[in-house]
């Protein structure tokens, strides 16, 4: 979703995506961002979960924001994306009492910053969160994955964007929880 919405020009739809208000806060979060979505309720009335069709149309819309205390929990895991999303965008990407962040598969607030500085963001790290100064081009440089999937995930993405190119080393811990991921983003390039 996030490399879609911060390409303009861009569409992407995903179909019989969860709606459960319960795990959806990532889908909240990128609205509140600015992505530009459709989203489409498809479940039958006696479905145990809502589910439904999102379409993400690509602009130079996203914009910071600060992520709300009660969201944390429930985007835990999407925090990497949407700091890159938070970068892609104006204005400042606020995370604050996601100090779980840090004992993940990797310490993902120390890499998720260092990553982004890498690729010339201004980055300010906390104990328990981050503020990423979004509106700053990437510059595509060699990046590490810290072996986590996420990671590299999020950052193939920030390379997507990023002028010149971009190297993430270690990329195989993606086939953990998505192994279709490379040939899914390719269709961005």
């Amino acid at each position: 979703m996030v490399a879609a919405a911060s390409r303009p020009g861009s569409r992407l739809t995903l179909r019989q995506v969860g709606l459960n208000k319960t795990r959806n806060a990532v889908i909240s979060a990128l609205q509140r961002m600015g992505a530009r979505m459709d989203i489409v309720p498809t479940s039958p009335g006696d479905a145990g979960e809502p589910y439904g069709d999102i379409t993400v149309y690509g602009s130079d819309s996203l914009h910071g924001i600060s992520l709300l205390p009660e969201e944390i929990p429930n985007l835990i895991d999407e925090i990497p994306i949407l700091a890159v999303a938070g970068a892609l965008g104006r204005g400042d990407f606020i995370v604050r009492n996601a100090r779980e962040l840090r004992v993940k598969e990797t310490d993902r607030i120390a890499t998720t910053a260092a990553n982004l500085r890498l690729m010339g963001v201004d980055v300010e790290e906390f104990d328990d969160g981050m503020v990423v100064h979004g509106g700053t081009p990437l510059k595509g440089t060699e990046l590490s994955s810290y072996g986590d999937h996420r990671i590299a995930m999020s950052f193939l993405v920030a390379g997507l964007s990023a002028q010149g190119e971009t190297v993430v080393t270690d990329a195989e811990c993606i086939n953990t929880s998505y192994p279709g991921f490379e040939r899914d983003l390719a269709q961005f390039l």
